[in-house]
Formats: structure tokens, C-alpha cells, sequence
């Protein structure tokens, strides 16, 4: 992952009222195309992610398969 995407796998808060997403559209587009790659459901795909980060030494967290869901419906 470039240091780009490190740095905008976070939401950053929008100054609107109401609860402020935690992953940025890019973290959900990555986690949906691995999902899609890898023809894993959603449970299975926040079960690949995680280790990677792992693995890739990084201090990230993956959505979870609830978010992935969510989000995915509304994604452009």
C-alpha cells in the first residue's frame, strides 16, 4: 500500500452533525475489490484484511463486514 492510501484509510470528520464515518470511501473501495479478487464473502474479506495490515506491519484496523456492507450499497 503507498503512503497515500496509508494516510487516507481514515474518515476525516466533516464538521456535520450526526456520527462521522470511521474508514474513508477509499478503505471500503480496497476492501470491496479484494473481496471481488478473491471471490470471498464479506466476513471472509474483513478476515483477509486484517492479517495483511499484520503482515505489512501496519497500524490499521479493517471495516467490519457490516460496514463493508453499508457503505458498498452507497459507494458511487
Amino acid at each position: 500500500m503507498s503512503d497515500e492510501a496509508i494516510a487516507q484509510w481514515y474518515s476525516k470528520p466533516t464538521g456535520k452533525r450526526g456520527a462521522q464515518f470511521t474508514y474513508s470511501d477509499l478503505a471500503i473501495e480496497t476492501s470491496l475489490t479484494l473481496r471481488l479478487v478473491f471471490k470471498q464473502g464479506l466476513r471472509q474479506t474483513e478476515g483477509l484484511v486484517e492479517p495483511l495490515f499484520e503482515l505489512m506491519n501496519l497500524d490499521l484496523k479493517a471495516p467490519d463486514h457490516s460496514t463493508l456492507s453499508r457503505r458498498g450499497m452507497v459507494l458511487n
